[in-house]
């Protein structure tokens, strides 16, 4: 065999080397996908609860005036974006760290029609405000796109799927091409 028999056999191994390492890399990221995808689907009632004591958290405690995290902002786009107030009720927003001794909620929780007057959210009259909580707004939003991620992921899996039997079937093919010579 001369020197481009060796060169061809040479770059041969290469690309099934080559064809070799990426079958192994589909697979890692396909397994890690599936396993990602399971432990979502296992602990979805945990990330439920979570979701929503995080929620309760965040405004409780986290919530400021001031804006320091932009926990103020994501707040009242929420329930600007959902016609809500709070995590449950409005009530979630009665005596937190921003006003401790208060019965308030932000101005954001006003309906449409009240949200103009600028003490909507620091009066007692609850037919100004949404009296719907946000965190059931808020999870159903979430299942509707999981839905289409599910379907997405679905359709990636698939992708890989063919990619995996592609690249196995070169392997082989060109693995018997190698031993017939």
């Amino acid at each position: 065999m001369g020197r481009s028999g060796y060169t061809c056999v040479r770059r041969t191994l290469c690309w099934l080397n080559l064809f070799f390492w990426y079958f192994i890399i589909v697979v890692l990221v396909f397994l890690l996908e599936f396993t990602a995808g399971t432990l979502g689907f296992a602990y979805r009632k945990h990330i439920r609860e979570t979701l929503q004591e995080e929620l309760k958290v965040g405004i409780k405690d986290k919530y400021t005036i001031n804006n320091d995290a932009g926990l103020k902002n994501t707040w009242d786009q929420i329930q600007l974006k959902f016609d809500c107030c709070g995590v449950k009720e409005y009530t979630d927003w009665h005596k937190i760290a921003a006003w401790p001794e208060k019965e308030w909620v932000p101005q954001s929780c006003c309906l449409a029609e009240f949200r103009k007057n600028s003490t909507c959210g620091k009066t007692r009259d609850i037919y100004m405000w949404h009296q719907q909580g946000c965190y059931m707004k808020i999870h159903m939003w979430l299942m509707e796109r999981l839905y289409i991620m599910g379907i997405i992921c679905m359709a990636f899996a698939f992708i890989q799927l063919f990619g995996l039997i592609s690249a196995m079937l070169l392997i082989c093919t060109v693995e018997d091409k190698r031993k017939s010579r």
